[in-house]
């Protein structure tokens, strides 16, 4: 991984975090505006009404609106990690956080899917989510303690089933999704914000691979004949990171605040500070 292009001043990495900020605050004053609540006769109501039952889609929405919250609050733990004094391991980690949750959320909130696809997606998730509880209960040695787990995904199963959608079995007879298997984040991060390069930068540098981690966190430091590393990170990187950031976050935000019927011309007033922040040039940080 390499800076290219001009590297950007302090000034302007200063810059960089005060648009994403702002960017963040006024989002978050533009949800609570509209008090999270869908609009009457909007897409979201309108799509609910297709299927026999409007839960799959009022619960697609609000695995939606819940991730985006969660990007939200990684968004602000970044911009405090690159004050002083900067940290410069653990922002990486908040933004590659941004990038998953909200390529999750913006599958599920995609203005290019039916109704009955938006339900299979959040059954796909939701079975996802139960059966990490299943697993969480086994690590834990409590293999006994599944029982209501699995009730409650025969019950998921049901409600699916109800809506002409059936589980999904591996080749050995084992169920691995409910409606459909979820996909794998790297992939939704690829399709959904077009930033799979980066999402990879992100989970080397959150594994701690040292080719990672020297070029994004420390700098090579000659002294005395020998070399040696210290903790680093450039004003170029925090401007990357920003962009990064801003362009996964508003993807969700504005098919979300599009299905619950929102005020589109207020929230490109609120979004309008991300698209201020300076790209690096010519492209995205390469490995």
């Amino acid at each position: 991984m390499s800076e290219v292009g001009s590297p950007f001043t302090i000034a302007e990495a200063r810059d960089a975090l005060s648009k994403l900020e702002l960017m963040h605050d006024a989002v978050g004053q533009f949800i609570d505006a509209n008090s999270n609540e869908p609009l009457p006769s909007c897409r979201a109501e309108i799509e609910g009404r297709e299927l026999s039952s409007s839960a799959p889609i009022e619960s697609a929405y609000a695995q939606c609106g819940l991730l985006i919250d969660v990007s939200a609050d990684h968004l602000a733990s970044f911009i405090r990690l690159v004050e002083e004094p900067v940290q410069t391991i653990a922002p990486w980690t908040c933004i590659r956080v941004t990038l998953e949750t909200s390529a999750i959320a913006a599958w599920l909130a995609d203005s290019r899917a039916d109704a009955i696809t938006r339900a299979s997606r959040s059954f796909a998730r939701r079975y996802e989510g139960l059966m990490q509880q299943v697993k969480y209960a086994n690590s834990c040695g409590k293999e006994g303690s599944t029982g209501n787990v699995e009730e409650r995904i025969d019950q998921v199963q049901q409600q699916a089933t109800e809506l002409g959608l059936a589980a999904v079995f591996d080749k050995k007879g084992r169920r691995i999704g409910i409606g459909q298997v979820m996909p794998h984040v790297t992939r939704l991060v690829g399709e959904m914000l077009d930033q799979e390069a980066n999402y990879r930068m992100l989970s080397s540098i959150a594994h701690a691979h040292h080719w990672a981690l020297t070029q994004s966190s420390f700098k090579v430091v000659r002294e005395g004949g020998r070399l040696f590393v210290e903790r680093h990170i450039t004003p170029f990187w925090i401007v990357a990171m920003c962009r990064m950031a801003a362009s996964a976050f508003v993807v969700p935000v504005r098919d979300w605040s599009s299905a619950y019927g929102w005020d589109k011309e207020k929230l490109e007033e609120a979004l309008r500070p991300a698209a201020e922040i300076h790209s690096p040039k010519p492209g995205p940080p390469s490995m």
